[in-house]
This record gives structure tokens, sequence and C-alpha cells, in this order.
């Protein structure tokens, strides 16, 4: 008889029979692990057969308890080596044991297949550029918080007091001037009347908020206004004055600013008002650029995983401070080392301002993300009350408006698939057959949480306009916050990323290699992961790992050990 055919059992093979964990490893790679980790061997067993998937041997009972694996040849297959995990260890005798054992298809048959394309669900990717995967995880958020912040200060350090007039002081006049008949046009914006402006230079420290008064504690501008307006005479022009109101200087173009000095005489003394105008333009809108930083990282905490910086885990929260916000993903930039953007205003009573991205969801101007800006307070004067009012509430009103359309959407919506949902047997059908597949990434995931469920803004629609409390905080103006994830669950999901990987749902080859310890692929539930010179057996077995997913290591040593960097290679 010819007693060609090797036995080897051997301990401490962590490859699992449900194959959560494999091994990438070729037949001969095979070989020589369970050679390192051999409890005992034989190399003179006639060729052994599989039908009754047991084996006896004559090694001793308590070697035998020892071992967790066996690998063995098959004459039957040109001396193929099999591997399989130990079942049941049965004492004959002191020179016979009967082994049983359930072949590991995949590490006998990995070098005899090769991946095709199919359905992948998830996967290890092998280019982690930040913003390149961006589908759902459906995984929770909780609440955010505030990694930095840029305030412009350009609306709050500030501010000019803006008077419309029919009679304008001469410059360097006795106290003449003129009457003002005709049209000015600033930024588009027609006006009846003069503007005249008058620097209010007081500056605010932008950490407590206190305004920073001359040393002689006068109150700039203020008397340059009383003397125009003739308050502290007999032959003031306060008829002429329709509108008084507050502007910041980030409206303000200088480059078209006028000084002009007038002399208020009356008696022997001489008074002087300094005022500004601006040069009659139709040039339109002023824009100039407000950049903020790309967040590549965290004060307290380095993502292993790119996803983490991409939206709902990490974006950028604009805010006018007033009710209105925007949430913007960095992702979505054209360059994604910087969020552009651009602050465009019509100078106006009250002050309409927006604060507009660039080069964002692939337009130059993405306006209808635009955040409009709180409006400044119009000081009290005799004008169309009714006017100052609805210029006051602009802010408001439309995001008002858009929250009533949106609730009735949704509402209807609901409405509709919950009506669907009734009669839907063929989709609950499929619902139930997809659930019967229970694996490792979704239960991690269940534990994790359900993404939708979490607020990742507070539930407050914008209320009425508060601009003038703001102007007095001297809080009127945009805000740009960094937020993020709270670090124990950035540390959760980046943890899930680096066991499973990311969200694919692409027809492709899989990325069983590409990392350097180990690759999670799971394909779709019908699918295929490859074809090759295989048993159908076997073959059945590979492909329900890879649908219920698989975490592929290239080193036995490292299995399980998922603290290692797995860096793409």
């Amino acid at each position: 008889m010819d007693r060609t055919s090797q036995i080897i059992i051997c301990e401490g093979i962590n490859v699992d029979r449900e194959y959560s964990d494999v091994l990438d490893y070729t037949e001969e790679q095979m070989v020589s692990l369970c050679r390192e980790h051999a409890i005992a061997s034989a190399n003179n067993y006639s060729f052994i057969r599989k039908s009754t998937n047991t084996v006896a041997v004559d090694f001793s009972y308590a070697d035998c308890i020892r071992a967790n694996y066996i690998a063995f040849q098959n004459t039957d297959y040109s001396s193929k080596w099999f591997f399989g995990w130990i079942d049941e260890v049965k004492y004959i005798s002191d020179h016979s044991v009967e082994i049983r054992y359930t072949i590991d298809a995949w590490s006998t048959w990995f070098s005899y297949w090769n991946t095709k394309s199919c359905y992948v669900l998830r996967e290890h990717v092998n280019d982690d550029t930040i913003g390149l995967h961006t589908l759902p995880e459906n995984l929770a958020v909780g609440e955010v918080v505030q990694e930095a912040q840029f305030i412009d200060l350009s609306f709050q350090t500030s501010v000019w007091i803006g008077i419309l007039s029919s009679w304008l002081p001469e410059d360097g006049g006795t106290g003449t001037g003129k009457q003002f008949a005709g049209i000015n046009v600033y930024n588009k914006q027609l006006f009846g009347k003069s503007l005249l402006l008058f620097e209010y230079n007081v500056f605010y420290d932008p950490v407590t908020g206190e305004p920073e008064l001359p040393s002689d504690g006068s109150t700039p501008c203020l008397a340059d206004v009383m003397e125009y307006l003739g308050i502290t005479t007999n032959d003031g022009h306060i008829a002429d004055v329709s509108d008084m109101f507050i502007l910041p200087d980030g409206v303000i173009d200088q480059s078209k600013l006028e000084l002009h000095t007038a002399d208020r005489t009356y008696g022997q003394n001489h008074h002087y008002v300094n005022y500004y105008t601006l040069k009659w333009t139709l040039d339109g809108d002023v824009n100039y650029p407000t950049d903020f930083p790309k967040i590549h990282s965290f004060s307290d905490y380095t993502p292993k995983n790119n996803k983490c910086f991409c939206y709902p885990y990490n974006y950028l929260l604009v805010s006018n401070n007033n009710g209105n916000q925007n949430i913007f993903k960095y992702e979505l930039f054209s360059d994604p080392d910087n969020a552009t953007f651009i602050n465009r205003f019509a100078l106006s009573i009250g002050c309409s301002s927006t604060v507009t991205p660039t080069n964002y969801k692939g337009m130059p101007e993405a306006n209808d993300e635009s955040i409009p800006l709180g409006k400044y307070p119009v000081c009290g004067w005799s004008a169309d009350s009714y006017t100052n009012w609805l210029t006051q509430q602009a802010v408001n009103m439309p995001m008002r408006i858009a929250n009533i359309a949106t609730g009735g959407l949704m509402g209807g919506y609901q409405t509709n698939m919950a009506s669907k949902q009734e009669g839907a047997t063929v989709s609950g059908t499929r619902m139930n057959i997809a659930s019967n597949i229970i694996n490792t990434m979704n239960q991690v995931g269940s534990i994790i949480g359900d993404f939708y469920s979490a607020s990742l803004m507070p539930n407050v629609e914008g209320g009425g306009n508060t601009g003038d409390v703001n102007y007095s905080a001297n809080k009127n103006g945009y805000v740009f916050r960094a937020m993020r994830c709270k670090t124990e669950y950035l540390k959760q999901i980046d943890d899930y990323f680096s066991r499973f990987g990311y969200v694919t749902n692409l027809v492709k080859v899989p990325n069983i290699t590409g990392r350097r310890y180990w690759n999670y692929v799971q394909i779709g539930g019908s699918e295929i992961i490859g074809t090759g010179n295989v048993p159908e057996i076997y073959m059945d077995s590979i492909n329900r790992a890879c649908r219920n997913g698989t975490t592929i290591w290239h080193n036995h040593a490292n299995i399980g050990n998922y603290n290692l960097d797995n860096v793409i290679v």
C-alpha cells in the first residue's frame, strides 16, 4: 500500500468556523503555518478520504485534545492539502485516536479562485481621500460640539450713522447749504435724497465686547450729527431729514467716500460738521472673501479614517446670530482645504446683506445657500413705520414661510409613505428576508445606534428679528463654527470604520487586499465573489462568508488586533 499522505494536528490557529476572520494565505503558506503550530505530525498514511470527515491517527490522546486544527493531504486531489477544524476527539486505544473534523473551505481553496466584479456593500477602500467617500452610514452622531470659530468682525467693530436728507451743508461755508433735488444711486439702490454718513468710531474688544471710547470720554460723531440737525441752533434743517439708521463698517466701500467739513457758524462761534458722502455710482455689488480653513485634525483626537472629517461627523455651521443658520459640508467645496464665502450687500435702511458660499456644490456662487444678515437699528424718526417694520422683519419672514412649506410637504410625504406601507407586502417580505441575515457588522452597527435619530442641530425655528438686541450686544454679524462629534462618539465611529470599512454600494471587484493588516469585505445577498477550480459545495461556503461579511487578514499573528494602524499600502 502506498503510504504517502501526511497529517498535521496543531493548536492556536485563529481562523474561525463562521468565517468572520480568514486568511489570504496560499496553500504553501497555510502548510507552513500549521507546521509552526504543530503538536504532532506523521507522513506514513495511506491516502485520506474525506467522505466520513473522520481520520484515525496513532497520536496520543493527550496531544489530540490540545489541537484545534488539522491539515492533511488527500491523494484523490494529487496530494493537495486540506485544512479543517477539529470537532471531536474520540479515544480508541492507547495507540489509536479518531478525529472528527470540518473542512475549512476558505483556507483550503483560497488559492484556487479569483475575485470577479460583483455588488460590494462595504469594504476597506484603497483611496481614503477626504470627501471621496460620503455615503450615509446610519451611525449615531449624538450632540455635536464646536471645535473652533471665526467671527466676521467687519459687521461688529465699527458702525456708521446714515442720514437721508434733502439738505447738504456747504463745504467751508458759513452755515449755508443747498437743497438736493434729484436721484442718487448707491449699489443700484435708488435714493431720492442724499445719504450723509457719520463715522461712529467705537471699536469693540472682540473678547469682552466692551467699547473702546476716546480717552476724553467723548462720544465720536454725535456732536457732528447734532450740529448737522441744528439741534443746538435755531436755524436747523431737521425737517429735511427723512430717515436715520445704523450701518456696519462692512457695507461701506471706503474707496468711494468723500469727506466734507462744513462750518456751522452762529453768532461768534464756529462749529464744524464732518460727514461723508458716497460717490455717485452704478457699480452694483461690493464683495470681499471670507476664508475659513478646513479642519483636518481635532484638538483631542486624530481619526484613522478620513471619513470622520466629512459630514455629519465634521462640518461648518454659519449663523447670523439672529435665527438663521445653515450647514456647509467641507467636502462639497471645490478646494477641500478651504471653505470660501462672499459677503454681498446692498446699502439700505437696516442694511441688507448675505453671506454666500463660493465654489460650492460645483457652483461658482451657491446663492440658494445664502445666509442673510440680521437687521441693524432704524433710529426713531418721522418715516414710514410700516416700511421700517417690513424691512426689519425681512430677515425672518422667508425662513418662516420656508418652514411652513417644508412642514406641509413632509407631512404629505409621510402620509403617502404610511399609506403605501399598509399594503407593501412585497417590500415587507424583502425586509423580513434581509433581517434573517445577522452578521457582526450589523450587530455592532445596531449597538452604535441610528444616525437619523440623532439631532444635529437644535430643533428650534428661527424666531422674530432681534437685530436691535444683537447690535446692542455687539453680536450682529456672521459666525462660522467648526462643528464635530463629541470625542466619545468620534472614537466609536472611527473604530467602526477601522473594523468594517465604508459603505460602498458599487458593482466592482472587491478589495481583498490593499491594507497593511486586514481588509473587510461584504457583498450583496445573492452575489458571487469569484470563480475558479473549486468544488461547488466549498465555493458556496466562501460566497456565504462574503455575503455575511468577512475580515481577510494578511498575517495570522495579527488576527483580532484592531489596534494596528491599518494603512493603505
